[in-house]
């Protein structure tokens, strides 16, 4: 299934929603099917918390959803300056104001991505996501100025 993308203009802000039925993701491997999301450096965090390595397993998007699932609306929050987004693993890296970088993972198959490829290094940026290292949605506080 596909993202839908909602994108709003909201007091000068442009807000991308990656919106799908689900933000699970099932990660297949030898020792068994794990149910959750795929985060940076090519891991997966179960819904129970754990992280565990993907290596040779696989994942593939589902309806299925956690028991627990987090609670409504984005659970963890980012902010800062766009960095770089690596459109071919679908990584973003936003460094705050205090110098620490984080990177997220944005499913690479969002139809969010045509609007941040456009985006230039400097872009002031929040993030929100289900779980650590997770972004559904990306909101676009500024844009550097060409020279």
């Amino acid at each position: 299934m596909r993202p839908l993308v909602h994108i709003s203009v909201t007091a000068g802000l442009l807000i991308l929603h990656a919106l799908s039925a689900s933000a699970e993701e099932f990660l297949y491997k030898q020792t068994g099917k794990y149910l959750g999301w795929k985060i940076p450096e090519n891991k997966f965090r179960v819904c129970e918390g754990p992280v565990m390595p993907i290596e040779n397993g696989r994942i593939e998007k589902t309806s299925d959803k956690c028991r627990k699932t987090p609670p409504p609306g984005p659970s963890v929050h980012w902010s800062g300056t766009l960095a770089f987004a690596n459109f071919d693993t679908g990584i973003v890296r936003i460094v705050g104001d205090d110098g620490n970088s984080i990177d997220l993972y944005l499913a690479s198959d969002s139809e969010s991505w045509p609007i941040l490829k456009r985006l230039t290094k400097g872009a002031t940026v929040r993030a929100f996501g289900p779980v650590p290292g997770r972004a559904d949605t990306v909101v676009i506080e500024s844009v550097p100025t060409v020279k």
